[in-house]
């Protein structure tokens, strides 16, 4: 169980950090720099990074001074496309159970969830990789 009031998948969130950092690097950057910056598993992190590389979100390089980068139509990525790049289409819940399993009328949470869901959606559509770049 979470204790998480958000739940952002670990890969989602590993994901959106990546590409962070990537977006203020210059030239391709190891996934064991990657993981050292994030402080996490570099084998959990590869395989992520794989995925963003086959769903297009972000690039990499073979060879000893090879890695990962972000072109520059990749640097403007929503972070809805990084989430779904990882997670798939996101279909936003209107109930808890993800069904409506109670006989009420109305739910007891009074539209809070389309709400919070209506501005997830808002923030993750509309805030791309180059809102966190980094002036030099």
């Amino acid at each position: 169980m979470t204790n998480r009031l958000i739940n952002i998948s670990e890969a989602t969130a590993i994901a959106l950090h990546a590409a962070v950092l990537l977006v203020n690097k210059v030239g391709p950057i190891s996934a064991a720099a990657i993981a050292a910056e994030l402080g996490v598993s570099k084998h959990h992190l590869s395989k992520i990074l794989r995925v963003l590389v086959v769903r297009g979100r972000i690039a990499s390089s073979k060879g000893p001074r090879g890695g990962f980068f972000l072109t520059e139509r990749q640097k403007h990525a929503t972070f809805m496309q990084i989430m779904e790049a990882v997670e798939g289409k996101v279909r936003p819940a209107e109930c808890l159970f993800g069904r409506r399993p109670c006989a009420r009328r109305s739910c007891i949470l009074g539209g809070l969830l389309c709400r919070l869901n209506a501005a997830f959606a808002d923030y993750f559509n509309n805030t791309s990789l180059m809102n966190f770049k980094e002036e030099k």
